[in-house]
């Protein structure tokens, strides 16, 4: 993957498989966002066949170009879109997704019927604020911001 950061790319995982899938119908369910000067498609998700899904939200991208961008967004609470959010604006900033590899994602719990509706929420609030930066010409992160925040804390280590 480390080979595949070169000239202007940022690399997603093109599926993430779970022990427990089931297989599936292939679908995509995708946002797309578009500025006047270029359209933006971020895939959200995409299922395959095999039970797999996309993994947008796993990330591997040149040091430089993340601090381009201005970082994560922190005022992004919960379920995703923080991920959506890095790659609409690292698209904005010219540079191109490419999706390769497979990895195998290990669960810890099963999600129930009241986090998925937490997920929606969480989701629908998120892309507003999104949408709303990207409106006013915002298409920066919060790297800035939370450097400042923490650049006074000491952190003290304790002996072992």
């Amino acid at each position: 993957m480390k080979a595949a950061v070169i000239g202007g790319r940022f690399v997603t995982v093109r599926k993430v498989k779970d022990p427990t899938s089931r297989r599936h119908q292939p679908a995509d369910f995708s946002y797309v966002v578009e500025f006047p000067d270029q359209p933006v498609r971020v895939t959200s998700l995409r299922r395959y066949s095999d039970g797999a899904r996309s993994g947008p939200g796993l990330i591997m991208l040149r040091r430089e170009d993340f601090i381009r961008v201005g970082g994560m967004s922190s005022d992004l609470y919960g379920w995703g879109w923080e991920d959506i959010d890095l790659l609409v604006r690292l698209q904005k900033a010219g540079l191109r997704r490419r999706t390769i590899g497979q990895v195998r994602h290990l669960r810890s719990s099963v999600i129930t019927s009241t986090a998925l509706i937490k997920r929606q929420l969480s989701e629908r609030r998120n892309i507003m604020r999104c949408i709303k930066r990207y409106q006013t010409g915002n298409s920066q992160g919060s790297i800035s911001t939370d450097m400042a925040n923490v650049r006074d804390r000491k952190i003290h280590v304790a002996a072992a």
